[in-house]
C-alpha cells in the first residue's frame, strides 16, 4: 500500500462545500445592501446640515434674507428649480452636496442636488429634505 499525503476528490469537495455554505451565511448575516443603505442615509443627513449650515451664514451676512432661489413651496434644489448655487457656492461653500443615489454636481450652470429647500414666508425658517431617503426613513431638517 502506499502511503499519499493529501486529500482525495470527495474531501476537497467536501471542504469547497462547507466554505461556501458558510460564506452564504455571513453573507446573509450582514446584510450588506441593508448597510450601504444606512451608509448613504447618514451621508444625507450630513449635506443637509451642510446645506442649513450654508444658508444660515447667507443669512446672517445679508441681515435674515435667504437666497432668492428658496421658495415657499418645497422645491429639488437645481439649476431648473431652486437656483441658490450662484448665492452660496465659492463664499459660503465650495460646491454644493448631491444626493449619494440620484445628484449630480457639475457646476452652478448643471447640477441636481436631488434634495428640497423651502422657506416659511412667517419665520422665514429655512428646511431641507431629502426625499430620496431609503429605508423608509424621513431625513429633514429646519433652522
Amino acid at each position: 500500500m502506499k502511503d499519499t499525503k493529501g486529500l482525495t476528490v470527495i474531501e476537497l469537495l467536501l471542504v469547497v462545500g462547507i466554505v461556501t455554505v458558510l460564506f452564504a451565511v455571513v453573507l446573509v448575516a450582514v446584510k450588506p445592501t441593508h448597510e450601504f443603505a444606512l451608509q448613504r442615509n447618514a451621508q444625507r443627513r450630513a449635506d443637509l446640515t451642510f446645506l442649513l449650515n450654508a444658508v444660515s451664514q447667507y443669512q446672517l451676512d445679508h441681515h435674515g434674507a435667504v437666497p432668492a432661489g428658496i421658495a415657499t413651496r418645497s422645491a429639488i434644489i437645481s439649476n431648473n428649480s431652486s437656483d441658490i448655487c450662484a448665492a452660496l457656492v465659492s463664499t459660503y461653500a465650495a460646491r454644493l452636496p448631491s444626493d449619494p443615489t440620484t445628484g449630480i454636481y457639475r457646476n452652478c450652470q448643471q447640477y441636481n442636488t436631488g434634495y428640497s429647500i423651502m422657506k416659511n414666508p412667517e419665520t422665514n425658517r429655512v428646511t431641507v429634505s431629502a426625499p430620496n431617503a431609503e429605508l423608509g426613513e424621513s431625513i429633514f431638517s429646519t433652522r
